[in-house]
């Protein structure tokens, strides 16, 4: 199984680890009196967010949009109702390489994991659709 991830999407699951092994770095009294600041509620910045709560730091999550989930979400086109575009979450590596990431992925965040070629896209990766009924299709340029 193979997931492209993209360098920004790396960058985020860095600073992600990063913030939290700062945080579990720092002397409680420090943290303590203090807010860690996360930047963007995507994914990785939900996670680390959630992991710092976990761990006793009071926390606040800036998000320049509308809505949580950074590109986790699916656009359904106006125009039609029947077609989704799936906006682009990804990731590297399988089950064997990284069984932690899979089951917290799969137990604690509810998430579906797609196999290698289970879809469709155009050359830039930007539309990668399927109909309401779960049929993957190929739609733009």
């Amino acid at each position: 199984i193979f997931f492209r991830v993209s360098s920004s999407k790396l960058m985020g699951w860095l600073t992600a680890l990063y913030l939290f092994a700062l945080a579990l770095s720092t002397p409680a009294v420090h943290v303590a009196n203090n807010t860690v600041l996360v930047v963007g509620a995507g994914y990785s910045g939900l996670v680390a967010a959630r992991e710092l709560q976990r761990s006793g730091v009071r926390v606040q999550v800036l998000e320049a949009a509308s809505r949580a989930g950074g590109r986790g979400f699916d656009y359904i086109h106006e125009t039609t109702g029947r077609f989704v575009t799936e906006m682009g979450v990804e990731f590297v590596g399988d089950p064997s390489q990284s069984p932690h990431a899979y089951g917290l992925f799969q137990t604690e965040y509810n998430l579906t994991i797609y196999a290698s070629g289970a879809y469709l896209a155009n050359a830039t990766q930007n539309l990668v659709c399927r109909n309401a009924g779960g049929d993957l299709l190929h739609i733009g340029g």
